[in-house]
Order: C-alpha cells, then structure tokens, then sequence
C-alpha cells in the first residue's frame, strides 16, 4: 500500500472534525500522522500494513494517545515500507 492509498483509505467518510485533538483538528490532518504511525508500528513488528493497522492507528491519533507522541519521537519519519 503506498502512502497515497492510505491516506485516501484513512479519509473514505470524509474530512470529519476531532474537537480537541492533540495531532489535528480534523481527519484530513490527523491521516498523516496516522499513515505514519501505522507505518512504524508495521515496520518495527515485521506486520504487514493493512486497513485494519491503519484504523488502529487512526483511532490511536483522533484519541489523542500518549503512544502517538513517543512514536513520532522515538522513531524516524519514512514513507513507505
């Protein structure tokens, strides 16, 4: 899956709003951040990256989780697999 797929995929319901959001106030900028995390977390675990990944990853960031922070931080921003 490449970047754009995911992203088009993360945004399928449309650009809705996250009041309060810590990562973006709306899904279209919070799929970026999720992309990458899920991309992280498929890159370090050997999983593949899946729209299932993606949601979890979407969810982890529309929730404005600790994780996403420690990732962002801890490990390097790459596009693709």
């Amino acid at each position: 899956m490449t970047r754009e797929q995911g992203l088009e995929f993360l945004l399928r319901d449309g650009n809705l709003g996250v009041p309060g959001g810590r990562y973006g106030r709306d899904t279209e900028t919070c799929a970026p951040v999720a992309w990458q995390i899920a991309l992280t977390l498929a890159r370090e675990t050997g999983e593949p990256l899946t729209e299932e990944s993606l949601d979890y990853a979407m969810g982890l960031v529309v929730n404005s989780h600790d994780d996403v922070a420690y990732l962002l931080e801890n490990y390097p921003d790459e596009d693709e697999l």
